[in-house]
């Protein structure tokens, strides 16, 4: 599909139909249809015949991809234009031809025939598939001075008359001629505010700007590392992306009579690989090819890579620099209302942020007192559980010493008795214990074994 710079080689074709102001009455303009059953958007054989010798060249403009040439008439000739589905005939001198090149559209000459990488290359004139030639031509003498004519093999294109130039304003500002001032402002604003894949924005032709074609939007956003799936620019990345598709377009423009002054790092000089698999940059990096914007796209993936990012996000970046931006008006002038409720909100973050420390330091204040009072009732549980084995431990000593002191009784008064009935056994029992009395003193001391029961 042809795209700016192509477009504005073909305009540049159509300018040499234009008469000098002192020679428009001796120029006429000689359209002619040359095959039959052209595309369906297209001149009538009435509107042909209406203009045909009755008229000349004023000028030939562009926007976008739309060519339009201005036509002077010598006699008014009736123009029949539809809008909102209501057809209007008008009788008038001052008419304009609309031509689109669509997919495979061309406006060549003798001497210039643009190439599309679509068609096939070819040096013909007229070109294959010609529906009308222009010829401008003396009308003293009949000698053609200048050429041209239209072609479209897949006849998608148009070649439409109307009364006024309307047809300009439904698109964007032009990508080449429209990069300043207001327009400029107003494609910044396009390219961050929406949240759409930047391709497919680049491709919509009534959104942000109008020009720019596949290869053009593959190009920009090559050399902007952008991936073309890419959504929701930030300020920085759109000013970028306009200054390098003015640069794009400005050079392509420059060059397009021979392609092969292109620069040798653009992405346009090997895109075209016909082995795909094998495509690499000028730097040796694999070339991929994706669907993007409904198109086929050609990316070096591993620079151009999909950035995850919110519309949030993008506003807040471009909120930023635009604060950047105007930090030296705002340091001696009233901030803007943007710039201070920014600020207001921060305020408020800042307050709530301090509002939910107090709150944190309440709660670990609380968490700490019942910590506290958790470890004085283990406390008193510990003691309160000591003092009870004390007492059960006592009692257990009391009633051993009890039992052994019966025990003891019990055994004198046996021995007792036994002594009583028998003096020898009392005399043998008594020097039995002599002589038990006298080992006691003699061995060490044996204190009582301690309890090793857990206290607390």
């Amino acid at each position: 599909m042809p795209e700016l710079p192509e477009v504005e080689f073909m305009r540049r074709v159509l300018v040499t139909l234009k008469s000098p102001d002192d020679k428009r009455e001796s120029h006429r303009l000689r359209i002619e249809r040359v095959k039959d059953n052209p595309p369906k958007n297209f001149l009538s054989d009435a509107e042909i015949d209406a203009l045909n010798d009755n008229c000349t060249v004023v000028d030939v403009t562009r926007k976008g991809k739309l060519l339009c040439m201005e036509l002077e008439c010598f006699e008014p000739i009736d123009v029949t234009t539809t809008k909102d589905e209501e057809e209007t005939t008008t009788k008038t001198k001052h008419v304009y031809l609309f031509l689109h090149m669509a997919m495979t559209g061309r406006i060549a000459s003798p001497s210039s025939i643009p190439n599309l990488e679509e068609l096939k290359e070819t040096t013909e004139y007229p070109l294959p598939n010609t529906y009308l030639t222009f010829n401008l031509v003396d009308k003293t003498s009949g000698d053609v001075l200048a050429e041209a004519s239209f072609s479209d093999p897949r006849k998608f294109g148009h070649v439409v008359l109307d009364v006024n130039q309307d047809r300009f304003e439904e698109l964007a500002p032009d990508a080449l001629l429209e990069m300043k001032g207001d327009a400029l402002e107003e494609i910044l604003n396009k390219l961050t505010e929406q949240s759409k894949p930047i391709k497919a924005l680049l491709l919509d032709q009534k959104r942000a700007v109008s020009g720019v074609g596949n290869w053009i939007a593959d190009e920009v956003a090559f050399q902007c590392e952008l991936h073309p799936e890419q959504k929701n620019l930030s300020r920085e990345e759109a000013q970028k992306l306009v200054d390098t598709l003015s640069s794009i377009l400005e050079t392509a423009v420059a060059c397009y009579g021979d392609k092969e002054e292109f620069p040798r790092d653009w992405m346009f000089n090997y895109r075209w690989e016909k082995k795909r698999a094998q495509a690499k940059d000028s730097k040796g990096r694999q070339i991929t090819f994706i669907k993007s914007g409904g198109r086929t796209s050609a990316i070096v993936a591993s620079i151009q890579k999909e950035q995850g990012r919110s519309r949030k996000a993008a506003k807040k970046t471009k909120a930023d620099s635009t604060t950047k931006d105007d930090e030296g008006a705002t340091s001696t002038k009233k901030r803007k209302p943007a710039a201070a409720k920014k600020e207001e909100v921060q305020d408020e973050d800042k307050q709530k942020s301090s509002t939910s420390k107090k709150k944190r330091a309440a709660k670990n204040v609380v968490k700490t007192e019942e910590a506290k009072d958790s470890e004085k009732e283990r406390v008193i549980d510990t003691k309160k559980q000591k003092t009870a084995d004390d007492e059960k431990e006592t009692k257990n000593t009391g009633a051993a010493s009890k039992r052994k002191k019966a025990d003891s009784n019990t055994t004198d008064k046996e021995a007792e008795a036994e002594s009583k009935k028998d003096p020898k056994k009392k005399a043998a029992r008594k020097e039995k214990e002599e002589k038990e009395s006298v080992s006691n003193e003699e061995r060490p001391r044996r204190y009582p074994r301690r309890s090793t029961r857990a206290r607390g």
